[in-house]
């Protein structure tokens, strides 16, 4: 990429940062119904420049791109529903008690600097060139090994999660289950990132560029079955997040999958989710049921419904604006250090802290919100979504630098994963890629956990299981 096109990409995404941040500090009430469409406006045409930016100035192969699968989840989650109101599509309704209407103006000024501020550290991180074939790399029969290993622990530790608890367990919890006790939580999280690293691992370790279908059918046979029974149990998120990684892990090793079978997969999905939030009310949950919803007339069941119900996530930032610092005051990051603890293996337990009886409640600002909107005495939580996440801590600054150190993190692992051959920072890639595509409706700190638990597996397995390269000394 030459030094002129460099320029560009650099000028025109601090330039889309600071429009940004002039539309928040101007972002007030009224005109509600302009404003809107402005933001709205100025979203896609963030997501198209940075389609302009990936696909033409840096001739990145294929649309199955970490940025604009960010981007486009992004905007789903944060401005979908405003859209789909704008354009007749859908009606917004009468807003929760929660709401202050007037806020809605800067919350969705609050998004549009976040996205910009996301697309601004990726751009000034990640390079450009076309795709990779990693298909060279030492060791690929050991690591095609431990691929194994690591994939069908996985699946075990999946039978024996689900028949431990139960289809309880897989409800759509948004910060994994909070079924069972510690050890039971900690193998659920465990049977996802075994079976997440273990199929990129085998896949890559498989890659032909010339193939359509990978060779080790039975595991990708296995994973897709997992994946079934996560829509049919009604978590659907796990479903994107498993799906991207095998999604990224291919393209990786195989080839670009075109714009139209990606439109229709969406397309398909948004259907599909639809039913499966109606499936996983029924008391028996099968596939069978499944299909009786799909194959219903159910007006609740369409593509639009589907969208609807994940942008849905997107009221949780009007909902964070309404109340702070209005009600309460910015968190201070006192929501993040329980969370962080989280991350560790057993560290709530192992650190406790000193909080007071109110504190006590919140691990996150997902259970803050669930408190916030529908009371101590709810028995499902409302999820988070990444700006109010970083609002409630940190207030508008905080989103600008949180997402901006997404975006160079981001930019980091992608121009690793295109530039070394590392087999290690490949799978840590398309792992990290799935984790971004359902990032958006997650909270900030779920990167550390994105980042560090397969990082640390693949380096104890580097460390125990694969010979160290002898240095040729010059004599």
């Amino acid at each position: 990429m030459n030094k002129s096109k460099q320029f560009y990409i650099i000028s025109s995404s601090i330039l889309i940062a600071l429009v940004s941040v002039v539309l928040i500090i101007t972002a007030g009430p009224g005109n509600e119904d302009l404003w809107v469409k402005v933001y709205v406006c100025f979203a896609l045409f963030i997501f198209f420049h940075q389609c302009f930016v990936t696909l033409a100035l840096k001739k990145d192969k294929g649309w199955v791109q970490i940025d604009l699968f960010f981007l486009i989840m992004f905007f789903f989650v944060l401005f979908w529903m405003w859209m789909s109101d704008m354009i007749g599509l859908q009606q917004i309704g009468r807003l929760p008690s929660t709401i202050d209407p007037v806020r809605i103006n800067y919350s969705l000024a609050l998004s549009l600097m976040g996205m910009a501020a996301f697309v601004l550290g990726f751009n000034l991180i990640a390079s450009g060139g076309g795709r990779q074939l990693f298909i060279e790399f030492g060791f690929k029969k050991k690591w095609l090994m431990l691929g194994n290993i690591i994939f069908y622990t996985g699946c075990i530790f999946t039978v024996v999660y689900a028949l431990t608890v139960g289809a309880s367990a897989f409800e759509g919890h948004y910060e994994g289950s909070d079924v069972g006790n510690l050890a039971v939580r900690t193998m659920y999280m465990l049977q996802g990132i075994f079976l997440k690293v273990g199929i990129a691992m085998i896949i890559l370790c498989k890659s032909k560029p010339n193939k359509i279908i990978p060779d080790g059918k039975l595991p990708i046979a296995l994973y897709l079955v997992i994946l079934l029974m996560y829509l049919i149990l009604g978590d659907r998120s796990e479903f994107v997040y498993a799906g991207a990684v095998l999604l990224f892990a291919y393209v990786v090793s195989f080839r670009n999958i075109s714009f139209v079978p990606l439109v229709v997969a969406v397309l398909c999905f948004s259907f599909i989710s639809s039913a499966a939030r109606i499936a996983r009310s029924f008391d028996e949950r099968s596939i069978e049921s499944l299909v009786e919803v799909i194959t219903s007339e159910h007006e609740e069941v369409s593509v639009d419904a589907g969208l609807a119900n994940i942008s849905a996530s997107g009221l949780l930032t009007l909902t964070a604006v309404s109340a702070v610092p209005a009600k309460f005051d910015y968190f201070m990051g006192d929501l993040k250090k329980r969370e962080f603890l989280g991350i560790i293996p057993f560290g709530r337990a192992l650190f406790p802290q000193k909080r007071s009886n109110f504190e006590k409640q919140f691990h996150g600002t997902s259970q803050w919100l669930t408190w916030y909107i529908l009371g101590p005495n709810s028995n499902w939580g409302v999820g988070s979504n990444i700006i109010a996440d970083l609002y409630l801590d940190f207030g508008s600054p905080g989103v600008f630098i949180g997402m901006l150190i997404l975006g160079l993190t981001a930019g980091y692992f992608k121009k690793k994963a295109v530039t070394s051959t590392s087999f290690i920072f490949i799978v840590v890639y398309c792992y990290y890629a799935g984790l971004l595509t359902i990032l958006p409706r997650y909270a900030f700190l779920a990167i550390l956990r994105g980042i560090l638990w397969p990082l640390a597996l693949l380096w104890l397995l580097n460390k125990i299981f694969i010979p160290k390269r002898k240095k040729i000394g010059v004599r």
